[in-house]
């Protein structure tokens, strides 16, 4: 706490609009923010034996062996800091009905703990979207405990001592277009709570509560780990907003350009684990919300040029999905 300076962090990270817009709604969030990071200091000092845990269980798990990597991160008091102001400037003055924007107002150096679920995270990240199914099978499997232990209240419904593991709420899948959603929908559609992304984010989310303390499981693939790597860096961190819109446009861009070279990576992925099994690379390809159909004179299990010419239309059309841009870099014409 006595390198942490409010004020430059709020500078730092250009939140100074969002705190005049939380400061109408709670004139001492000043203090109370330095409140919270002060029991901050101390609330993490078991935060990376429990996160580790946590990680050496996910890496010596037998069932996770295909996985591509894992690592964790606690969350760092800036970054605490700057949420908070964030959630708190998107409280209207006059209390609403809207819980999960109201559970913000009262935070404070008591409860931030029972509130902000992703203080502790960790992410698996995965080489074919196809092998999360193995990634969400060992997640249920370990700490799903019934929908009766989803948290409605963050702060009467908080269990300091669990005693087992438990996920904590229902499981957000946050998806860019209808292609993702399609293959989502085919497992346990009614376990997740499917959120459209119209920026490109991807990636599953699980809250689990260990020890007492909440942890964020996300996991995604290495090409949407890409994405989001180059989008947090280059216009999540962007301070220029006249340079944002052109960003944020060439970051949908490359989220479609991301989804392309998924497909064709899964497809690989099929080709190689199932051989000329045509019929695999089907059912893989009519999961995507696609308007080309497969050419149904097709029935051999084995590539011909019907077969070739059928998935190259598929995933051409893939760049069409988003009408202002087509997948093709020479028509960017933007500028």
């Amino acid at each position: 706490m006595d390198d942490f300076d409010l004020d430059k962090v709020i500078n730092a990270k250009g939140a100074e609009k969002d705190l005049q817009k939380a400061v109408r709604v709670e004139q001492n969030i000043k203090e109370n923010i330095n409140q919270i990071i002060s029991s901050y200091t101390t609330y993490k000092e078991n935060c990376d034996a429990i996160a580790q845990k946590l990680l050496l269980r996910i890496l010596n798990a037998k069932e996770l062996k295909s996985i591509h990597s894992a690592r964790y991160r606690i969350k760092e008091a800036k970054s605490l800091a700057v949420k908070i102001i964030k959630k708190k400037a998107k409280l209207p003055e006059i209390p609403s009905d809207d819980y999960d924007i109201e559970k913000y107002r009262n935070l404070d150096s008591h409860n931030y703990y029972k509130i902000l679920m992703d203080l502790i995270g960790i992410r698996i990240l995965i080489r074919y979207r196809t092998e999360w199914l193995t990634v969400h099978q060992w997640i249920r499997d370990n700490f799903f405990r019934g929908n009766e232990w989803f948290v409605k209240n963050c702060l009467t419904d908080y269990k300091d001592n669990p005693g087992k593991p438990f996920i904590a709420e229902k499981p957000k899948i946050y998806y860019r277009s209808n292609n993702e959603l399609s293959f989502y929908k085919q497992i346990d559609r009614d376990f997740f709570e499917f959120i459209k992304s119209d920026e490109g984010y991807n990636s599953i989310h699980y809250i689990i509560n260990t020890d007492g303390k909440y942890i964020e499981i996300q996991v995604r693939t290495i090409f949407d780990e890409a994405w989001s790597e180059c989008t947090h860096d280059l216009v999540y961190k962007n301070k220029n907003e006249e340079k944002m819109f052109d960003l944020t446009y060439l970051s949908k861009c490359l989220a479609q350009q991301t989804n392309s070279a998924e497909l064709i990576a899964n497809l690989m992925y099929i080709k190689a684990n199932d051989g000329d099994n045509f019929d695999a690379i089907s059912n893989f390809m009519n999961t995507i919300d696609i308007k080309t159909p497969m050419n149904d004179s097709v029935q051999s299990s084995n590539y011909n040029s019907e077969t070739k010419t059928s998935i190259k239309n598929r995933i051409d059309s893939l760049n069409k999905e988003t009408p202002a841009f087509d997948g093709k870099i020479k028509n960017l014409n933007m500028f």
